[in-house]
Order: C-alpha cells, then sequence, then structure tokens
C-alpha cells in the first residue's frame, strides 16, 4: 500500500514539473459588423479587426533558456472560411529560442516595423476608420515592384530578434530573398516605453536597394487623452517618394473610449505634374461590456487622388469584438 501511495505521488509530482516546465495558450478572437467600407458602395457583414485563433507556447529548457512557438489562422467569421486561400497559418507560424538577452524566432512572422506603426494608430488598425494603412505604412503596391511591399505587416521566412532592455525595445528581422531580387527584405525598430510615454523609430526595405519606408512617432497619455502622432517618409523603385502622417486619440470616459484621427498621405512620381494624395477621417465610439468583449460604432470620410477616394468616400459599421 505504501509503495502504491509513494508511486502516485511521484507521478502527480513529475506531472506537477512538466506543467511547469512548458505552456501552451489558446487565444483568438472574433469580430463582426455590419456598415459599408470605404471605397465600396454595397453594405456588408464586415471583419476589418482579422478574427484568428492562435496557439502559442513555451518550454522551459534550463539554464535561463526557453523554446517558444507561436501558430495563428486568420478566418473569416461569417463564413467559416480561411481569410487567406494560400496560407492556412496567415497570421504566424514560428518557432525561436528566448533568454535574458532577447528571442530569436523564425518562421512566418511580423516585420519588426510593426511594433512601432501598429501602436500609434487609435484605432490599432482595426475597423472602418483604421487611419495605420494611410498614416503610417502606407501599401504601395501598385507601384512597387517588389514581392514584398512596402507596408506589408507579416512576411514568410524570415528571423527575427526581439529584445528589452529597461524601458527600451528592440526588434529587428530579416527575410529570404524574393525571386530575381538581389536584396532581403529587412526591418528594424526601437521603442521606449516608460509611464504615459511611448515612442518608436522603424525602417523597412522589402528587399530592393531603392524601396524603403521610415516612420517616428508614438503616444502619450494625460489624464483626459491619450494622444498620437507619426511621420513616414519613403521611396521606391519607381522613383515615387511618399510622405504621410497621423494624428489622433483616445478619450476614455468609463467604459466608453472615443477614439479619433486624421491620416494623409502624399504621392510624388517622378515625371509627374501633380501630386497625388489620400486624406481620411475617423471617429469611433468603442464600448467595453466587459474586459474581453466590446460593442463599437466607427464613421469615415476620406478625400483626394489616390483610391479609394475616386470611388466611395464614406464607410462606417457597427460591430461587437470578443477576445479570448
Amino acid at each position: 500500500m505504501n509503495k502504491q501511495v509513494i508511486a502516485l505521488a511521484a507521478l502527480a509530482l513529475i506531472g506537477t514539473a512538466a506543467s511547469a516546465q512548458s505552456t501552451v495558450t489558446v487565444y483568438g478572437k472574433l469580430d463582426q459588423s455590419v456598415g459599408k467600407p470605404v471605397g465600396s458602395t454595397d453594405k456588408q457583414v464586415m471583419d476589418l479587426a482579422g478574427s484568428r485563433l492562435g496557439f502559442r507556447g513555451t518550454e522551459d529548457l534550463g539554464g535561463g533558456l526557453k523554446a517558444i512557438f507561436g501558430l495563428e489562422h486568420r478566418f473569416n467569421p461569417d463564413t467559416g472560411t480561411s481569410a487567406s486561400s494560400s496560407t492556412f497559418w496567415n497570421g504566424y507560424s514560428l518557432v525561436g529560442i528566448s533568454s535574458d538577452f532577447g528571442t530569436v524566432a523564425l518562421g512566418r512572422q511580423y516585420v519588426a516595423a510593426y511594433i512601432v506603426q501598429n501602436e500609434i494608430d487609435p484605432f490599432g488598425g482595426d475597423t472602418v476608420a483604421a487611419l495605420r494603412d494611410i498614416g503610417v505604412r502606407p501599401r504601395l503596391s501598385a507601384i512597387n515592384a517588389s514581392e514584398v511591399r512596402i507596408g506589408d505587416t507579416r512576411v514568410a521566412d524570415v528571423v527575427r530578434y526581439d529584445g528589452k532592455f529597461g524601458p527600451v525595445a528592440v526588434a529587428v528581422s530579416a527575410g529570404e530573398a524574393p525571386a530575381g531580387k538581389p536584396d532581403r527584405p529587412t526591418s528594424f525598430a526601437v521603442t521606449y516605453k516608460d509611464g504615459a510615454l511611448f515612442a518608436g523609430l522603424s525602417y523597412e526595405n522589402p528587399a530592393s536597394a531603392n524601396d524603403q519606408l521610415f516612420t517616428v512617432g508614438g503616444t502619450y497619455a494625460l489624464p483626459m487623452v491619450t494622444l498620437a502622432a507619426a511621420y513616414s517618409s519613403g521611396k521606391t523603385t519607381t522613383d515615387l517618394s511618399t510622405k504621410s502622417f497621423l494624428i489622433g486619440g483616445t478619450v476614455p470616459m468609463g467604459s466608453l473610449d472615443i477614439k479619433f484621427g486624421y491620416a494623409k498621405t502624399t504621392n510624388d512620381q517622378a515625371g509627374s505634374a501633380a501630386d497625388q494624395t489620400l486624406g481620411k477621417i475617423g471617429l469611433g465610439l468603442h464600448y467595453k461590456l466587459s474586459k474581453r468583449t466590446k460593442v463599437y460604432a466607427d464613421i469615415a470620410k476620406v478625400n483626394g487622388t489616390l483610391t479609394p477616394s475616386t470611388t466611395s468616400k464614406n464607410g462606417y459599421d457597427l460591430g461587437i469584438q470578443h477576445n479570448f
């Protein structure tokens, strides 16, 4: 009897030790709204926040080292289909090693510049009022010849390092050179976060010597409002230069957040008589029902000569988002 008790106790201790050495977290986001996106004339059901199901975990290897992994699938909750027809783990799929000196991960993942670019948009890149793709990281796919484009959020075949040194965080990423391109997509970012202040600087080059984008910006939390501002400047292989800025903020009122902002991009193509511009104003009311669930309503208006301003200039949404 005593031997059985000892054996059961030993098994319990082994199970406890194993669970203490490794952890796996399941998480996700479900977002659905009804409305009309900017650039469309159709009223529709939308998912503008990137609904996802993900798994991330760590294993303690001893000596201060940990193995890490992450898998994230993006999907359309209104139909149950994958958000990407070609990439199942469209969010990211990575594995790496972490220590007190930082983390090195390999796989499909966010470019380093994203840690600056996503923090500054009051809307976090979500909803019809999002300002990130205009004021912080303009996507230049129509005129950029690279397979990896300026403004791409995630890239495949990437090695990325992240380190945190007090209030300063550093990220550097480099990817595999696209076919026919001499250079690898590279990106770096430095951020400073201490109390009410966040400030960051980022650079990205999507695999061509003349394709590059610099971004600088920050946020500051005052008692009544959190203010945000950013400026970006870049150029492409086709002699197009781009400049953009974003200003905005969030006013917290208990469970209600009032979000607002304006962003503008100006593109100057060599040999063109006039610049092309796109400005966007966004306003949103986001009400937290709990720590994980909120309802929201947003409106947006664009103007200028770049798409989508040549089609429908207004957009709106009314939605609900749950995180787990």
